[in-house]
């Protein structure tokens, strides 16, 4: 998957989801597997939360955001 479709869909499984994940992870970084939509890490910071994705899914890309944030995606 390309880096700017990966982000697109990154954020559309963000917009869906958002309600709930805000419940469960305020003011922390998650990281989307955009192909199956779920969270699979999160974290207080983003480092933390890729260690904890790339744990479980290795070399695989993910999205990540800061729940609640107005902006800030990552793609690792």
């Amino acid at each position: 998957m390309v880096t700017r479709d990966l982000i697109r869909a990154g954020e559309r499984l963000y917009r869906k989801e958002e309600a709930s994940l805000r419940k469960q992870y305020a003011d922390q970084v998650i990281a989307l597997d955009t192909e199956t939509g779920a969270v699979c890490g999160s974290g207080r910071t983003l480092t933390e939360a890729a260690h904890a994705a790339h744990s479980l899914h290795p070399g695989r890309p993910l999205y990540f955001k800061r729940v609640g944030a107005a902006f800030t995606a990552h793609v690792l």
